[in-house]
């Protein structure tokens, strides 16, 4: 189901790819973007604010790992922090914010929505995995915050919309 459709106009290269909750989702972005549909994105899991300049488009990965957190040395309130962070600099910086959630309802809960509610704030377009939006929480972020919204079954269903985006 796509709210709008998921041709949403300003995701341009240079862009970059992070995460949000320092799950593996993240790499299997990367994997999509850059290995399969050789977009050419960069990737930095913990991207600060300070680091984006020059990048017009940042995609957000969101999903929250208590594993991932670990390996990563932070915990839930630094990361919320730091994504806080880009999401600010990015509107300052007036670049396109792409929010992706592919880990279905593993991905979901408490840590994972707050960052889902922090970026949704400043997305310009959601691809989202169908199985994560079972109660519907994307759908109602995507109409209060006027963004498009566009579901896959899996992953690998991303590929049209994420090429459709970068105009590929």
């Amino acid at each position: 189901m796509a709210v709008a459709p998921a041709g949403a106009a300003g995701a341009s290269r240079p862009a970059i790819i992070t995460s949000a909750g320092q799950s593996s989702d993240a790499v299997m972005v990367n994997v999509l973007a850059n290995t399969q549909l050789k977009l050419g994105l960069e990737y930095d899991p913990l991207v600060g604010a300070d680091e984006l300049a020059g990048y017009n488009t940042l995609v957000v990965v969101v999903g929250s790992s208590a594993k991932g957190l670990g390996a990563a040395g932070i915990d839930e309130a630094q990361e919320l922090a730091r994504v806080q962070a880009i999401m600010e600099q990015a509107d300052a910086s007036d670049m396109f914010v792409l929010l992706m959630h592919v880990g279905g309802t593993a991905r979901r809960g408490p840590a994972s929505n707050q960052l889902i509610e922090a970026v949704a704030a400043h997305a310009d377009a959601m691809i989202v995995v169908k199985a994560g939006n079972d109660d519907g929480l994307f759908t109602e972020l995507a109409r209060q915050h006027g963004i498009p919204l566009t579901e896959v079954e899996r992953i690998v269903d991303a590929r049209e919309p994420l090429t459709g985006l970068f105009g590929n």
